[in-house]
């Protein structure tokens, strides 16, 4: 059962007390529907899952490791493109919702500092 809006507060305001200013180290896509951001925060890093699975939506910390497939799918090698090397600035909620907005900061090709945002929207699927 995928977390509620109220819970969700509460789950975005530890990860805002551990992770921000903390830099994206790697990004895997374990599975089609999970995303993991190693992020070093505080001299240690934490795995953020980020899960859209119908029966087990969220965004927390994992300890678990996950096996990772030998080729990355696409979706986790643009994830790696913008996000590897960015900071995480900011983590809000929107509302009471189950929207949660991820902002990074990271050095463009251009070398000026340009603002990345990553949506995760926890919904319950009826199956």
């Amino acid at each position: 059962m995928s977390p509620d809006g109220i819970t969700l507060h509460l789950i975005t305001g530890e990860l805002r007390e551990t992770l921000l200013k903390g830099r994206v180290e790697r990004v895997f896509q374990p599975e089609r529907q999970e995303i993991i951001l190693i992020i070093r925060s505080s001299g240690r890093s934490w795995r953020l899952l980020l899960s859209a699975k119908a029966e087990s939506a969220s965004l927390h910390l994992s300890t678990k490791e996950k096996k990772n497939p030998l080729s990355p799918p696409q979706f986790c090698i643009v994830l790696r493109k913008y996000l590897e090397g960015s900071r995480l600035t900011d983590i809000q909620q929107v509302g009471l919702d189950r929207i949660i907005r991820l902002t990074f900061n990271r050095i463009a090709e251009s070398g000026e500092f340009q603002d990345l945002v990553l949506i995760v929207e926890i919904i319950d699927y009826l199956v």
